[in-house]
């Protein structure tokens, strides 16, 4: 049997379809193409259960009917334009857009925290694929260097990056948690926040934004002692991992279904701060300004709750 996999982006929403394609490969011994774009490489190079990574403007060069089933997780206008009318088995996510819009504007929610992984295995329930419970996959590059040469096993990871404002770890609340603790910490994130953290330097922080690769910065979480961040790539990535992190909510919200995601067994490694303000969510993704101008659901949390996460998990 042959399969090809869409989702087109994010980098955490492409983390969150690992499972299908490994329980897909296991159940049905099928041959698996994923088509994504090229920032995505780096996740599903090394994945031994896909055979091949096809990039968008590279599709018109296969032809579609040698699959037996397209599985679309993307759902979205770009991605059914990849397929639209070409293939007669397509199976396609359920994006719960009415449950979604409900919960912005009016605040119903009857979204249950129906996470995204299990929503991409209604999909494919047909095929007789189940869930196997194991988690995220995301597969390293041994050979990958990092620019630290100390063991950071006992580091604590902080993220300040994220594509958009609103879902960013502030930081003043950085600076807070540094201040305010004896352990060694390391601060990653990209070019969105560079120019922020120009000069930031605190003896017990590393500081490495815009000095790694997206394999560098798994790597790093890879290794570390947890990961603290807002609701970004970083976080599915420490899910993946099964590293424990506390994420801290901003404008988005884990009733949507894309929080850590650790497999069936594994509720206890990811711990949430949220302030649970009339005005939150205000977004599904993410905006890059607060529409009431203050956001207060990111402001008002002090680096005291963060801290006493941090000794929950470390149990000191």
């Amino acid at each position: 049997m042959k399969i090809l996999i869409i989702r087109l982006s994010s980098i955490g929403d492409v983390i969150l379809t690992t499972p299908v394609a490994r329980c897909l490969k296991k159940s049905l011994n099928a041959h698996i193409d994923f088509v994504t774009n090229e920032i995505n490489l780096p996740i599903l190079r090394h994945n031994p259960y896909i055979s091949s990574v096809i990039l968008p403007d590279q599709l018109s060069q296969y032809n579609l009917n040698q699959y037996d089933h397209i599985i679309d997780l993307n759902n979205s206008r770009k991605s059914r334009a990849t397929h639209e009318g070409q293939h007669k088995s397509l199976i396609k996510t359920d994006k719960m857009p009415i449950r979604k819009w409900l919960m912005l504007i009016l605040k119903i929610n009857l979204l249950n925290k129906s996470h995204t992984v299990d929503r991409h295995f209604a999909a494919v329930e047909g095929l007789g694929v189940d869930n196997d419970g194991v988690g995220l996959d995301l597969f390293l590059d041994d050979q990958v260097d990092l620019p630290v040469s100390e063991d950071i096993s006992d580091h604590i990871v902080i993220n300040a990056g994220a594509s958009k404002v609103t879902k960013r770890v502030p930081r003043a609340l950085i600076e807070g948690i540094i201040k305010s603790s004896k352990r060694k910490y390391m601060l990653i994130g990209g070019k969105d926040v560079a120019e922020e953290y120009k000069g930031f330097d605190k003896t017990n922080c590393i500081n490495l934004i815009d000095q790694l690769s997206l394999e560098q910065s798994f790597r790093i979480i890879s290794e570390c002692h947890l990961l603290i961040t807002g609701d970004t790539a970083m976080m599915h990535a420490a899910a993946a991992l099964q590293k424990p992190q506390i994420v801290v909510w901003g404008s988005t919200s884990d009733d949507f279904g894309f929080y850590p995601y650790y497999g069936c067994d594994r509720t206890d490694l990811s711990h949430h701060i949220i302030k649970g303000l009339d005005c939150q969510p205000c977004s599904k993704m993410g905006r890059v300004s607060c529409p009431k101008g203050h956001m207060n659901c990111l402001t008002n949390i002090e680096a005291k709750e963060v801290l006493l996460k941090i000794k929950k998990i470390t149990s000191d």
